[in-house]
């Protein structure tokens, strides 16, 4: 392997090292789909316990799933989770439990 090739190969590898770091650093985390609200407070409470509704499409006219997620983090969840969902706002947090 010459010279040329060696630091092409070099400079490949860390471009897509950087890349990877950038995209975990600033790509937006899922929240509905983890379980884990994305509004966390830094104490690890939430600002606000939410309920989640999730459709079979992107029409999201047939539900096919559902999850709560209280002040504290619990979530309770039933049915199916997707990537198709809309969230409500269900109660505004002190610390882990409602206001």
């Amino acid at each position: 392997m010459n010279l040329t090739s060696k630091l092409r190969s070099r400079i490949i590898f860390v471009a897509l090292a950087l890349a990877l770091l950038l995209s975990v650093l600033f790509l937006p985390s899922t929240g509905g789909l983890s379980g884990r609200s994305v509004v966390a407070a830094a104490s690890g409470h939430y600002r606000y316990s939410t309920e989640y509704t999730y459709y079979s499409d992107a029409s999201l006219t047939v539900e096919v799933g559902s999850r709560y997620i209280n002040c504290a983090g619990h979530a309770t969840t039933s049915g199916t989770v997707t990537q198709y969902y809309t969230s409500e706002i269900i109660d505004i947090c002190c610390g882990s439990v409602p206001c």
